[in-house]
Formats: C-alpha cells, sequence, structure tokens
C-alpha cells in the first residue's frame, strides 16, 4: 500500500526488539527496503525469510500510519487541498 506522498514515516521504537536479532547487513536492507517501500508502495523481498518477517511487521505499520487521520494530512495527501 503505502501509496500516499510523504517525505516521512514512523518508526516506533518496539522495532528494536526485532532488530537487535538481526544482524548489521540484515538491519541494512530492513532500513533500504522500507524506505523504498515507503516512497514506492513496493514492498521487496529478499531471499531472507528473517528479512521478510520484519519488513511485513513495517510495511504494516506504515499503512496503519497512512490510513489515520494526521495533522498535517489534508484530503489523504500531504499538502492536497
Amino acid at each position: 500500500m503505502a501509496t500516499t506522498k510523504s517525505n516521512s514515516f514512523i518508526v516506533y521504537c518496539d522495532l528494536n526488539d526485532q532488530l537487535q536479532l538481526l544482524s548489521d547487513e540484515e538491519a541494512g536492507i530492513v532500513f533500504k527496503t522500507i524506505i523504498g517501500y515507503s516512497l514506492t508502495g513496493q514492498l521487496s523481498l529478499t531471499d531472507n525469510k528473517t528479512v521478510n518477517v520484519v519488513l511485513a511487521s513495517m510495511a504494516t505499520q506504515i499503512d496503519r500510519n497512512k490510513r489515520q487521520t494526521h495533522p498535517f494530512l489534508v484530503g489523504g495527501e500531504v499538502g492536497a487541498d
């Protein structure tokens, strides 16, 4: 999903427990992939099932946050009139 135009997304500290279980390389893959997802709405899964679980969890949270009404969103888009 993640199709609402925005230059930011929320990352909750609860994610730390999951990220600490990943190697630095895996965490970097998660970070780069979730940034791409936030920008494009396309989630690129990897061959690593553990990384994919974290990505899916983050994508779900991003989608949930974007569906909520935020003070900076007008008409479902940032700065829309």
